[in-house]
């Protein structure tokens, strides 16, 4: 019983030193959220299944039917709800699996700016970049209407 005691008190004991070895990598205090502009974005050129056309931003209207046609309605978070309300937020959505970014300078580029905003952002060291420690995932393509 004493020993595990002592092994969960070595433990913890580890935790502590991890936590605080990752308290003192962070620069500044951070914040939790981040916005603003990225520099040098590229058009991500989106191919969607079944459109013929390249989408590439802006978009125009003849595009934005074509794309709206292979969406379905977005619903929205709400406290602890799921929410299809059109009055209040009237957005398509396409899975990642309806369409691919065919610009590489977007994938290399754009988003390796977006790494670096948002360990900035968050505080964190550089060192997240460098040992590849974030990676982004295309979530879902939102269209507002």
């Amino acid at each position: 019983m004493s020993s595990n005691k002592s092994k969960r008190k070595d433990n913890n004991s580890t935790f502590q030193q991890m936590l605080n070895r990752t308290f003192n990598d962070v620069r500044k205090s951070g914040d939790y959220c981040g916005s603003g502009r990225l520099p040098d974005v590229h058009d991500p050129k989106v191919m969607i299944n079944g459109i013929q056309e390249l989408i590439k931003f802006p978009l125009v209207s003849s595009q934005v039917k074509l794309i709206i046609e292979k969406c379905s309605l977005a619903p929205f978070g709400r406290q602890d709800k799921t929410i299809l309300d059109t009055s209040i937020r009237h957005t398509w959505q396409l899975d990642p699996s309806s369409f691919i970014i065919t610009n590489s300078e977007w994938n290399i580029y754009t988003l390796n700016n977006l790494k670096s905003k948002i360990v900035s952002d968050l505080g964190l060291h550089n060192d997240w970049i460098k040992n590849d420690l974030i990676d982004l995932q295309l979530y879902k393509f939102l269209l507002y209407e």
